[in-house]
């Protein structure tokens, strides 16, 4: 299959892609602190790397990734748009989409901030009362087994799961000895209950491995795979 990534894309690229595909995915995720030792874009790096290699293995449409969303939070780096704007920019990039020709809309988020994602979710609901043609879908890949466990276990934010991706996909950006120091300040802490926790991780950094990202980031795929060929095949694409 080609990789159909709008952002490298021609007119005439698009042309025949839309005569195959009818279906697109929208990543978002948002510009926000990931501890001491990974980049503000962790959320869109991983979801896009998802988007893309998706795009290889089904023939869709990777739209170009939106950057901005809503975090909440005030340490620096973190730059947030309201969760209402993040819901009709969804919204007023799917119906340009449509206008197209795209008929199936998947919106794949890296975030998971509580507003952020009943913004999207929203944007999914309305485009789908709007528009009777259009199919959307708003999956959370952050709910596979593994990543529910480590969750409950503490692991919400640039700890060993976001970690781990990130040594997989672009290693040269996780700082090694950062992620040592950002261990050492969260140890014993929990994010829920220390208003004064500044470092911007709740998990251990430490027990990420490029392994685990690598089975992660695959299972996402795998994932977000099954959804593009269910909505063709409802359409008979």
């Amino acid at each position: 299959m080609p990789e159909r990534v709008m952002e490298f894309m021609t007119i005439e690229d698009m042309e025949e892609a839309l005569a195959e595909t009818q279906t697109a995915i929208i990543s978002i995720g948002g510009t926000e602190q990931h501890g001491l030792h990974l980049p503000l874009k962790t959320d869109i790096l991983t979801v896009y790397e998802v988007a893309k290699a998706t795009s290889r293995g089904t023939g869709c449409l990777a739209a170009s990734p939106i950057y901005y969303s809503f975090s909440g939070g005030t340490r620096k780096g973190t730059t947030d748009i309201s969760p209402a704007l993040t819901t009709l920019l969804l919204m007023e990039i799917a119906e340009s989409l449509m206008r197209q020709g795209v008929r199936n809309i998947i919106i794949a988020t890296g975030h998971g901030g509580r507003e952020h994602l009943a913004a999207i979710q929203l944007a999914g609901q309305l485009l789908g009362r709007r528009h009777e043609d259009l199919r959307v879908r708003v999956p959370r890949l952050d709910r596979r087994p593994k990543y529910k466990e480590a969750f409950d276990a503490g692991d919400h934010h640039a700890g060993m799961l976001e970690t781990s991706v990130l040594l997989y996909l672009a290693p040269e950006l996780v700082r090694t000895k950062d992620r040592e120091r950002a261990t050492e300040a969260t140890s014993g802490k929990d994010v829920r209950y220390e208003p004064d926790w500044d470092v911007g991780v709740s998990g251990d950094p430490l027990k990420a491995s490029r392994e685990l990202g690598e089975e992660l980031f695959n299972e996402w795929v795998g994932e977000l795979s099954s959804i593009v060929r269910e909505m063709a095949e409802a359409r008979d694409e």
